[in-house]
């Protein structure tokens, strides 16, 4: 594992965190929605946490090969379900900080949070439109 120093990730894990909260905060102000966390919101840091906790057990664990089944499951996962959000994000990041520290969940998060977004976005919305065409 790389030696990046704890500091950065004392740094870094409280910005990140106040940075996913503000978009959150913001997103439901766009909306009109009320200030209170929806169930959706909890149910998606909740799916993020159990992932980041899954993959931190694996790694730690050495079953390389179960972890890639997991990041195939939720590349797949992301075609349906919109796992690119700031709250699936962030329960990522903390469930991970026992195991990698706080920069490399937060590097590997946002990598992955860009292809979830691609496949939602891009893939899923191209293939409704193929899809409504044919039929």
């Amino acid at each position: 594992m790389p030696k990046v120093s704890n500091w950065w990730g004392l740094l870094s894990i409280p910005i990140l965190t106040w940075l996913l909260l503000s978009i959150i905060q913001k997103r439901k102000t766009k909306t009109n929605e009320k200030k209170t966390i929806s169930k959706l919101e909890i149910y998606g840091f909740i799916g993020g946490s159990l992932f980041g906790i899954a993959m931190t057990i694996l790694f730690l664990f050495n079953e390389s090969n179960l972890s890639f089944y997991l990041l195939l499951l939720t590349s797949i996962l992301a075609l349906f379900i919109p796992i690119y959000k700031p709250e699936y994000y962030l329960g990522f990041i903390l469930s991970m900080i026992y195991g990698f520290g706080g920069i490399l969940p937060a590097v590997i998060g946002l990598f992955l949070i860009a292809i979830y977004a691609f496949e939602y976005c891009v893939i899923r919305k191209a293939f409704l439109k193929y899809h409504n065409q044919t039929c």
